[in-house]
Formats: structure tokens, C-alpha cells, sequence
């Protein structure tokens, strides 16, 4: 016979937990309430996992699948929904990388034989039309993470990422080592000037971005002593040759490339004019290729953004950019078909 003592102490330990669960809510609660006022908003983390949770999203043998690749000028200047509205598309899959190289991602889907769809394919000339590939490997690291993520490390992706588009505590500007430092500096944190949601597209809002004009000086003089090389006449038609084969074998099964020369400007744009110089690279690709190929100069629609810090624009931006591209390429693929 249990005694009332034994009764009274469980009901008191009920009680204390409920107590202490309420109290956790509310101080959670205040904390999320005390930073939204404050500008910041959730964002997920964009690594290896949901990269690869993106990748797992393309569906095989459909002709109606539509993917985004390139560097973080494409993750950042899609706005899927403006592009939607204009092309008709199913939402595009955002496999994207910041400095990420299109070659590895084109040979990728390439070499998928259950791939038949639309691919936006990104020509940052910087990375495009280098001679050495030092930055393939990125593409690679994901790629490699896409062959080997288990069922568990997808449970345990999923979980994170209803967490991060939750709660802001999860931020990294509100870490407690984030936190401790803007204390030392005597400020509140600053909200992050973009963020990226569960599928991947990035937000920018340069409104939020700290000492932009220091940032695109460094850069400047980064740029400036920058030892890249880029392909010489002879290696560069062997590349476009590759190139073209993975075109060749997407079409082939019914699949379409779309390549796309994104806005830069200012001091991204002359650095780009002085080492890979359009007359020498991106016409000679053009004349290579039998795929649709946009440069953002050629279409007054697409000319006149300015990228605040040279090549990303501004998510308002974004907005009427992807919306006057869809137009463009809707319009330039029913001229190919009437020729």
C-alpha cells in the first residue's frame, strides 16, 4: 500500500517540473520576443546537409524539373517566385554554391541518367574560365556528402532545421561568445544582412550591411592582387568542347541548358573586363555552344541593376530581376523554336 507521503512527493515533483517547464517557455518566448523587435529574423544554416537535402528533392525522369546552378550570385539573384510567375515553372531546386563552380555541377547532372530537366546554369567568369580549378573541390565536398548522408543523419538534419526556422536563439550573432564580444564592444548584435531559407535561396538586404564601402575597397585591393589565370585560346576551346558534351548529353535525354551571365558592376565588373574579357571568353563560348545563352549587357531589362557590393542585388532587386530574366528566357527559347 502506497503511502501518502510517497502521494504528496510525486505530485510535488509534477509540480516543480511543471513550474520549471513554464518558466523555460516564458523566458524562451521573451528572448525570441525581445530580438524579432530588434530586426532579426530566423535563417537556416546553409551547409553540407541541406545541400544535399535539396539535391534529394530533384525528381528523376521529369521533364519539368528545373535546377539552378553557379556560385552565390545565382543563390542570391533568383527570387523563385518571381521567376515562377513569369516562366511557369515549378519551383527550381536551388543547388547553388557560394564560389561554387558550375563544371563540376553540370558534369554531375550529366552523369545522371534519371536527370531530364531544365538546368539555369550560372557563368561567373571569374570562376568559370580559370585555369586551374581550385575550387571544384567545393562542389566535390557536396557531392561526396550526397552519396554517403545516412537515414540518420536525415532524421537528425530534419529536426535541426524545424528548429532554425523557428527560433532565433539558434543564431550565430546570438551565441553567447556573439553576444559577449558585442558587449565588449559596448553595442547590441547587428540581424545578419541576409538570410537563407529551408530550400536554400538567399535573401539579401544590403540595408543591413555594415560598412559596405570599406568591404568593397578590401575587395578592390584584394582583386587587385589576385594571381588567377584564366584559359589561354588552346585550353579554353577544350573546355567549351566538355562543355558542350555535357550539354549534348542532357539534351539528349530531352533535358534543356539555360547558361546565364549575371549582373555585376563597379569594381567587380572592371576587374572582370580586364582579365576575362568578353570578346576573348564569354563570345567565344557563346559561338561554341548550341545552348541559350543570356548576358545580363545584351538585354536592357537586365542592365540596369546595380549590385551594391558588385555582384549580389538586393532582395528587392531580386524580385524584379528574376521576374524580367523569366521573360527574357520564355521569349529567347519560343524564338528558337520559330527559327
Amino acid at each position: 500500500m502506497r503511502s501518502s507521503t510517497s502521494s504528496s512527493d510525486g505530485r510535488t515533483w509534477l509540480v516543480t517540473w511543471g513550474l520549471t517547464l513554464l518558466l523555460v517557455i516564458g523566458c524562451v518566448s521573451a528572448w525570441e520576443t525581445f530580438w524579432r523587435e530588434r530586426g532579426f529574423s530566423p535563417s537556416v544554416r546553409d551547409d553540407h546537409s541541406l545541400w544535399v537535402a535539396a539535391r534529394r528533392e530533384l525528381r528523376p525522369h521529369d521533364p519539368d524539373e528545373v535546377v539552378l546552378v553557379g556560385s552565390s550570385r545565382t543563390q542570391v539573384d533568383i527570387n523563385p517566385d518571381a521567376l515562377i510567375a513569369t516562366t511557369g515553372w515549378r519551383k527550381p531546386i536551388q543547388l547553388a554554391v557560394t564560389m561554387g563552380s558550375t563544371m563540376p555541377m553540370l558534369r554531375h547532372l550529366a552523369r545522371d541518367s534519371s536527370f531530364a530537366g531544365i538546368v539555369v546554369a550560372e557563368i561567373n567568369p571569374a570562376i568559370f574560365f580559370a585555369a586551374l580549378r581550385i575550387l571544384d573541390p567545393i562542389t566535390g565536398r557536396l557531392l561526396e556528402r550526397f552519396h554517403t548522408l545516412t537515414t540518420a543523419d536525415l532524421v537528425e538534419f530534419r529536426l535541426s532545421m524545424f528548429v532554425q526556422q523557428q527560433l532565433i536563439l539558434r543564431l550565430p550573432a546570438l551565441s553567447p561568445r556573439e553576444l559577449l564580444r558585442a558587449i565588449a564592444r559596448g553595442e547590441w548584435p547587428h540581424p545578419q544582412h541576409y538570410t537563407v531559407d529551408r530550400t536554400r535561396y538567399r535573401f539579401m538586404d544590403f540595408e543591413l550591411r555594415r560598412g559596405l564601402a570599406a568591404r568593397n575597397r578590401f575587395a578592390t585591393a584584394n582583386r587587385a592582387r589576385s594571381k588567377a589565370t584564366f584559359l589561354r585560346p588552346q585550353a579554353l576551346v577544350k573546355r567549351l568542347d566538355e562543355i558542350e558534351a555535357l550539354v549534348e548529353t542532357i539534351e539528349a535525354r530531352g533535358g534543356e541548358v539555360i547558361f546565364v551571365r549575371f549582373p555585376s558592376n563597379a569594381h567587380v565588373l572592371e576587374d572582370e573586363r580586364k582579365v576575362v574579357p568578353r570578346d576573348r571568353y564569354w563570345d567565344v563560348f557563346v559561338a561554341h555552344t548550341d545552348a541559350l545563352a543570356i548576358h545580363f549587357e545584351d538585354y536592357p531589362e537586365l542592365a540596369s541593376f546595380t549590385a551594391p557590393d558588385g555582384e549580389h542585388l538586393d532582395r528587392r532587386d531580386a524580385i524584379t530581376f528574376s521576374s524580367q530574366l523569366g521573360k527574357i528566357i520564355m521569349r529567347e527559347r519560343a524564338n528558337r523554336r520559330n527559327d
